[in-house]
């Protein structure tokens, strides 16, 4: 286990790499939904995403509640400690703007972490302040030759 205890996770944005991505192929693990919840150093508690459907499925394969925005977890006093960013682009500096009233620790963002080089700055400004750790998803083993120079390495 990487922690002492498990994180509490929330993932905002069930889209592809939310949540989809595992509904056709259930013996891989391709989302973050699918990932968080298999992991012994993670907690999953919520789901949020502005697609209604998007949200019951998610809350029917893992048991978990789910919310259109930020404001219900607010409302019902869950805390977290990572929040996972899986939105598109261009909506990254609003979320995290509306993420400064929580406290947590760590966040992931989805590549590309901000619509240019400044909004970014921004956002890891944003967070630096708040102590919160950033790590940006970005894999590249699907890439050919990514895996080349792995195996060369």
């Amino acid at each position: 286990m990487l922690f002492k205890s498990s994180l509490k996770t929330i993932i905002i944005g069930l889209g592809g790499i939310g949540l989809d991505y595992d509904l056709k192929k259930r013996d891989r693990i391709f989302s973050h939904a699918k990932s968080v919840s298999q992991s012994k150093n993670f907690d999953l508690i919520a789901g949020i995403d502005l697609v209604k459907m998007k949200r019951r499925i998610f809350s029917k394969i893992y048991k978990k509640p789910s919310f259109s925005n930020l404001i219900y977890l607010k409302k019902k006093n869950i805390s977290f400690d990572l929040v996972i960013i899986s939105v598109d682009t261009d909506k990254h500096l609003k979320i995290i703007k509306q993420l400064r009233s929580f406290n947590f620790k760590y966040c992931i963002l989805e590549k590309p972490g901000g619509k240019n080089f400044r909004e970014f700055k921004i956002i890891l400004n944003i967070l630096k302040r708040k102590g919160v750790k950033i790590l940006l998803n970005y894999p590249r083993n699907y890439f050919n030759h990514y895996n080349k120079l792995t195996k060369i390495l």
